[in-house]
């Protein structure tokens, strides 16, 4: 189904704007830069989710944890990790 592929690439966007953030923090020279990147990423991935959420079927429920499993199940992302590998943030 096209939305849920959709809903999958913003899945992507997001998870893309979630480790930019965590390499600012570990890197105090690109900090601000790569802060605005994410945000902007961020940002970004809010428009094709709102977009499919109101064009799209009813079942689909914007929402990182459904988008994830359908993903998943769909095999549109085999082998693709969501969030950030905690072991590798700084503390």
């Amino acid at each position: 189904m096209p939305f849920q592929a959709i809903l999958c690439k913003v899945a992507e966007l997001r998870n893309v704007g979630t480790q930019l953030d965590t390499v600012a923090g570990q890197n105090p020279f690109l900090s601000e830069p790569l802060t605005i990147v994410a945000g902007n990423i961020h940002n970004t991935a809010d428009k094709p989710e709102v977009l499919a959420a109101i064009r799209g079927p009813k079942n689909i429920v914007p929402g990182v944890s459904s988008i994830e499993q359908t993903c998943r199940n769909d095999g549109v992302m085999p082998g693709y990790s969501f969030g950030v590998d905690n072991k590798s943030s700084a503390v």
